[in-house]
């Protein structure tokens, strides 16, 4: 690998992204179709969802480099970016054919012709990059992204147990897994998987609002259920029933109960969370589980 080409491998991976483009294109400027450098550009500038960009950057590697698979996969995702899902799908399919036994260019096939809504066969390119490389955490993040959107949960949830099996710091496959648990209303489960996405990825704002989400249903739930008991309160006592203050006294300590067994069982790193949380996200009160 070139000299410059090493240097900005190291920016990337001390986290200085602007400055190793800086490198990428004080590089291309003096060699505009060195291809490994363009790949590179189109890499940085995809992770910045700088979609236009990564592709004029791809267009100009699959020139430089017409037999690299990496300069296709990387001009379908841009594409697909782009929501261009059927050059996408045409981009995806020249990789698979250059390297059809890559886990990689599979699980980039998947992935767009997973979001051009072909999910079944988004789902047989998934399942084929996990037999390449069964040991590849992020193709079994694949087979469990595309399965719960088509709604098969089981096999969601055994891909990303095994994704986190794999790479226990996975954190969109713990997050998922959570949100799974929280659709099966494994609601302490859930709020535990979130929190630990969250701390995993400090920067991201997704599992926090979730957090929230998933506490905000619960608030709803008990809201819910004392608004009722209240209804039936009023109906005894017009029936000439229950006392209403006994009725309401019983009631008000039942739901005592159920929310200081709540909380008692909640995670304590998410008890140490809430006032952070609360602070951070109050104008998330009413928003849902993403």
């Amino acid at each position: 690998m070139d000299t410059g080409l090493r240097r900005a491998q190291a920016l990337v991976e001390l986290g200085r992204i602007a400055d190793a483009e800086a490198e990428l294109r004080r590089l291309l400027a003096g060699e505009p179709a060195d291809a490994e450098a363009l790949m590179m550009l189109a890499h940085l500038q995809l992770m910045d969802r700088r979609f236009a960009e990564a592709l004029a950057a791809a267009d100009s590697a699959v020139a430089a480099g017409p037999f690299a698979e990496r300069a296709y996969r990387l001009r379908a995702l841009a594409l697909s970016g782009l929501g261009r899902h059927e050059p996408a799908v045409e981009a995806a399919a020249r990789a698979v054919s250059l390297d059809p036994y890559s886990s990689i260019v599979l699980r980039c096939y998947a992935i767009v012709l997973h979001t051009a809504g072909q999910s079944g066969l988004a789902q047989e390119m998934a399942g084929r990059a996990v037999q390449l490389n069964p040991l590849d955490p992020d193709a079994h993040f694949r087979v469990g992204d595309i399965a719960s959107d088509r709604g098969d949960r089981e096999t969601a949830r055994l891909a990303y147990e095994e994704t986190l099996r794999l790479k226990p710091n996975h954190v969109a496959a713990r997050h998922d897994l959570a949100i799974l648990d929280f659709r099966r209303r494994r609601v302490l489960r859930a709020l535990g998987g979130l929190l630990d996405a969250a701390a995993a990825a400090p920067d991201e704002t997704v599992a926090a609002k979730n957090i929230v989400g998933v506490l905000a249903w619960c608030v709803g739930v008990l809201g819910s259920m004392e608004l009722l008991c209240a209804l039936f309160s009023t109906q005894l006592v017009e029936a000439g029933g229950v006392p209403s203050r006994l009725f309401a006294g019983v009631v008000n300590v039942l739901v005592a109960v159920v929310v200081g067994a709540f909380l008692v069982r909640m995670p304590r790193r998410l008890r140490r969370a809430l006032p952070l949380l609360a602070r951070r996200h109050r104008w998330l009160a009413a928003a849902p589980p993403a």
